[in-house]
């Protein structure tokens, strides 16, 4: 009786070709995840820059509309302006109809919440310590510049919004210090 050898595999993969497989894998992990980490805090403070940005820029429109002053203001509750919060714990915008210097329900238009993260953000060299007001014609209450950080404290992926007297803010990478 003779035996037939078959040289066909029965599916599947060798120990040699799993193993090369798993190192080319590690490989590209360790390749590509510090950089993915980096691209997503870089685009984490881009977008907060953008949220405070877009919230200067609904103030300034805001003012104009209602032909009055309209302020953004640091606020930790949500519910009002909070002169001993941190930016970074959030912010708010209304418009004060009944000019009683304070942000009753009724007035506010936009409520942002804290940073994610640890990240930071504080004034440089500025007017806006509590707040920041657009006149009815557009011009900010003062000038300064709203600084972005991680939670590192290092200025890497930092982003800045930069606000003239005439009001109109700007973003820009980030070449303030981190510690404020």
């Amino acid at each position: 009786m003779a035996v037939i050898h078959s040289n066909t595999r029965s599916g599947g993969f060798t120990l040699v070709e799993l193993m090369m497989t798993l190192l080319i894998a590690a490989v590209l992990l360790g390749i590509g995840v510090p950089g993915l980490a980096s691209l997503m805090e870089r685009n984490r403070l881009q977008s907060a820059a953008d949220t405070l940005f877009t919230g200067m820029m609904l103030t300034r429109s805001e003012a104009l509309k209602r032909n009055r002053e309209v302020t953004l203001c640091k606020s930790s509750t949500g519910t009002g302006c909070t002169s001993s919060a941190q930016w970074h714990q959030g912010w708010l915008v209304y418009t004060d109809t009944d000019n009683d210097s304070a942000a009753d329900p009724n007035e506010i238009l936009r409520v942002e919440g804290p940073l994610k993260n640890g990240d930071t953000l504080f004034v440089s060299g500025s007017d806006f310590a509590n707040d920041l007001t657009y006149t009815m014609d557009g011009s900010a209450s003062g000038t300064g510049t709203f600084v972005f950080c991680n939670a590192a404290g290092d200025n890497e992926f930092g982003r800045e919004v930069r606000v003239e007297l005439t009001g109109r803010p700007r973003i820009k990478t980030s070449t303030t210090d981190c510690t404020p």
